[in-house]
């Protein structure tokens, strides 16, 4: 959707001597180029791994890189920590670790359920009524 409007408001930089390709030199170039492929491989690895990934793993795992700039801001920046901030964090975690026990119960009651009744399959491969 924005292809257009997006193209078109390149075309009016370049026109007017603003744009980065070209007058900023081949290096600067050369340089936004790279940026595009620097963020495209990282999410196109990321996709291609996501789908071989459970559901409930994947959720998790987004918690990460969050978690990860937290630390490096405090760690690292010497970022302040108020208690406010420190409550929230330590709600969201509680609140992860409860839906984990949570689907884990209720993941080994469904599996057991299944074999009990004579079905070997993995509930994950077995398709929801109604579906």
């Amino acid at each position: 959707m924005l292809f257009v409007p997006a193209l078109a408001y390149l075309v009016v930089l370049g026109a007017r001597g603003d744009g980065q390709f070209g007058p900023a030199g081949v290096g600067a170039s050369l340089l936004l180029a790279a940026a595009g492929v620097a963020t495209a491989v990282p999410l196109l690895f990321f996709a291609s791994a996501a789908r071989r990934v459970p559901l409930s793993t994947l959720g998790l795992l987004q918690y990460l890189t969050p978690v990860l700039q937290l630390l490096t801001g405090v760690l690292v920046y010497n970022e302040p920590m108020p208690p406010s901030r420190v409550a929230g964090f330590a709600l969201v975690w509680a609140a992860l670790v409860l839906l984990s026990v949570d689907g884990l119960r209720h993941g080994h009651s469904v599996r057991g359920d299944r074999r009990a009744a004579g079905d070997p399959r993995d509930p994950a491969e077995v398709a929801p009524a109604g579906a």
